[in-house]
């Protein structure tokens, strides 16, 4: 991404990914071929990608809002086995509220078009709803929020954090 002044930034993106299926289910959905995907394959893309970003530190912000929003195209004309779009937004707002900070992320994955599973939506891991693992719950339409309260130090640097998700 190229920075275009203090809180923007603007670039292309490009996207690869070549998935075997070495082993499936008996009985399961892979198995059956009814799944876009089933059967592994190329989806690359090509896209553009756009941040804006006012936090006041990158790694454990205090207040300010990021948002990143960005568009890809998948087909014959990306070398992809599958023809699909990808729109991509994530936006965090940032506020010191009382001896912590509160953080909301609103985020959404929407895919449209004939999309491999390997490329849905993927729900979970260390950034978005922590507690299940990533990939767990997946789909071509996937949209979550969750809310954070932390508060830093609460003994020494020791401090806590209260989330939840939907």
């Amino acid at each position: 991404l190229r920075q275009l002044n203090q809180k923007w930034y603007l670039g292309a993106n490009l996207w690869f990914d070549n998935q075997e299926i070495a082993q499936t289910l008996a009985g399961g959905l892979l198995e059956s071929g009814a799944i876009s995907g089933s059967e592994g394959g190329r989806s690359s893309g090509l896209g553009v990608m756009a941040i804006y970003d006012t936090r006041s530190n990158v790694l454990f912000p205090e207040r300010g809002n990021y948002l990143s929003v960005s568009l890809q195209t998948y087909g014959k004309h990306t070398l992809s086995d599958y023809t699909f779009q990808k729109l991509r937004w994530d936006y965090r707002h940032f506020k010191t509220l009382g001896s912590g900070v509160l953080g909301l992320n609103v985020f959404s994955d929407w895919n449209f078009g004939d999309v491999p599973f390997f490329s849905m939506g993927l729900l979970g891991g260390d950034g978005q709803m922590r507690g299940y693992y990533q990939g767990r719950y997946r789909d071509k339409l996937m949209s979550g929020m969750q809310v954070e309260y932390r508060v830093m130090p609460v003994l020494w640097r020791i401090g806590l954090a209260a989330f939840a998700g939907r």
